[in-house]
């Protein structure tokens, strides 16, 4: 299963803060709607983390390859590989 392409935008409105995508046919979807008095810092967090996933699982898959070249340490390396595993996750 594939989620709604990125990137996603978070939008105010009168009634609630809205997250926004463009579906593979360049329509815009609502993905979710938020409410409450932290909906507008909510609906911006969850579109930057979205945003910003896949950059960060490259960044953290080269550093994980140095790492495993350069550092004995083998807890840091095993945190590492966990972090990429839960990203990873569908």
């Amino acid at each position: 299963m594939e989620h709604t392409p990125t990137p996603w935008s978070a939008e105010n409105s009168a009634l609630c803060d809205v997250i926004y995508a463009k579906d593979t046919s360049g329509h815009d979807r609502r993905i979710c709607e938020m409410i409450g008095p932290d909906a507008a810092a909510n609906a911006a967090h969850i579109a930057k983390c979205v945003n910003s996933h896949l950059t960060l699982v490259a960044a953290l898959e080269a550093c994980f390859s140095e790492l495993c070249h350069i550092n004995d340490n083998q807890e840091l390396i095993d945190m590492v590989d966990n972090a990429l595993q839960h990203a990873k996750e569908e």
